[in-house]
């Protein structure tokens, strides 16, 4: 049974605008991906918290945290 995260704040850094995304996949300290506006983006670790993910896609950038499991 695949595990299940609550929604994930997605912040596009170059203009500030902060959305809701659905998580898809996430293996802890690899990778997480979302889907954002019937848009997938793959986010990679960033900084040295551990909780903060980078991705980057149509010329923008956009930042998350780490998902929390549901249940």
């Amino acid at each position: 049974m695949s595990q299940q995260y609550e929604k994930v704040p997605v912040k596009c850094t170059d203009n500030g605008i902060v959305n809701e995304a659905e998580v898809e996949y996430y293996k802890p300290r690899d990778t997480l991906t979302v889907w954002l506006a019937n848009q997938k983006l793959t986010f990679k670790p960033g900084g040295l918290s551990g909780n903060t993910w980078v991705a980057s896609a149509y010329g923008l950038e956009f930042t998350t945290v780490t998902p929390k499991e549901i249940g």
